[in-house]
């Protein structure tokens, strides 16, 4: 498998609906999109994705799943306990030892751009096949990152990611582009630990909204940040860190949130 189909095949489309409240099994008409992806790690499967993309009031957190419309439509995978941090004391928290380094991170504060739950059961999505002209992608599963893969970015080294953009309703059908974002490299990290990455382009927000918690991977298939944000106008996309997220990951079962 090349980079490029591996790319592909470990974003996955995140779709915000909400539920009827007169039949909770009901799925209404999709209101919000992004991407996130599965990651593996300590033999435990999680979701990731970016907080400003499943965290919105009344509405549920589903994953496109591809699989064969049944009587009610498209078949998606609901996400629950979804973990969020706040990113008070962020900047000056060591590597957590203790639960206390917990609750400071817990203050009010401005919201850490994370976001992640443990998958506890099977869950089956797939991949549908895609022609992008310079390579092809397969008609196949998603696949799994792994945090024993993690990276951190480089100078040097390209990095790129996948996702759905430009969703728009033509009648019933939603209309969504594959957008493949390659070539880009690592530039600096801020103050507060996320990445800056400088595509190979002028990026327009347009051309991303959709690809926010899409995994980072360089040329050798390891995860090194989740997409985040573009900069309209520039050059920079950012990324939050998957050593972050790890680290977070660990603190919340540490804990016992997960």
């Amino acid at each position: 498998m090349t980079i490029a189909e591996l790319i592909v095949k470990s974003s996955i489309h995140v779709i915000l609906v909400k539920q009827d409240e007169n039949n909770p099994e009901v799925i209404q008409k999709p209101i919000d999109f992004g991407s996130g992806f599965l990651l593996n790690y300590l033999n435990r499967t999680f979701f990731v994705s970016v907080s400003h993309v499943t965290d919105k009031n009344g509405l549920i957190t589903t994953l496109e799943t591809n699989l064969p419309f049944d009587e009610k439509g498209p078949i998606l995978k609901t996400i629950k306990g979804i973990c969020y941090f706040d990113m008070i004391n962020f900047k000056n928290v060591d590597p957590v030892k203790s639960s206390k380094d917990f609750e400071d991170l817990l203050q009010n504060g401005k919201r850490l751009d994370i976001a992640f739950a443990e998958i506890t059961e099977p869950i089956e999505l797939m991949q549908p096949e895609i022609d992008f002209g310079k390579f092809k992608v397969e008609a196949g599963s998603k696949l799994p990152l792994f945090m024993d893969d993690a990276t951190t970015p480089v100078e040097g080294e390209s990095y790129g990611f996948y996702g759905l953009i430009g969703q728009d309703y033509i009648g019933k059908y939603l209309k969504m582009t594959p957008t493949f974002k390659y070539g880009l490299v690592y530039h600096q990290t801020t103050p507060y630990g996320f990445y800056k990455f400088l595509a190979p382009s002028i990026v327009r927000r347009k051309d991303f909204e959709g690809c926010s918690g899409a995994p980072i991977l360089d040329s050798q298939g390891r995860i090194a940040a989740i997409a985040c944000k573009v900069a309209s106008g520039t050059k920079i996309i950012y990324g939050f860190p998957i050593q972050e997220c790890k680290r977070l990951i660990d603190i919340s079962l540490k804990t016992g949130i997960l």
